[in-house]
């Protein structure tokens, strides 16, 4: 790897958070009423389940984790 690329994020890395940024800008409403009002509920049911994805592009996999207690226990919130 030549050394001026050497602390550049991957175009994986990139792409990725550009696409975060893109969810999170789209989204940010239902974000900020997960923040303030259900923290009780993990982000990734609450954001996928409930408002991006529709229930037929729920897998039987990701239903039988989110049908699960402990994998919606509140989530851990990192303080920075």
């Amino acid at each position: 790897m030549p050394y001026e690329l050497w602390d550049q994020p991957s175009a994986e890395v990139t792409d990725m958070k550009k696409q975060c940024e893109t969810m999170l800008e789209q989204y940010e409403d239902v974000v900020e009423d997960w923040y303030f009002h259900h923290q009780d509920q993990r982000l990734e049911n609450f954001l996928c389940e409930k408002h991006i994805l529709k229930m037929s592009e729920q897998g039987d996999k990701y239903k039988e984790r989110a049908d699960n207690a402990e994998w919606n226990q509140k989530s851990t919130v990192f303080e920075s």
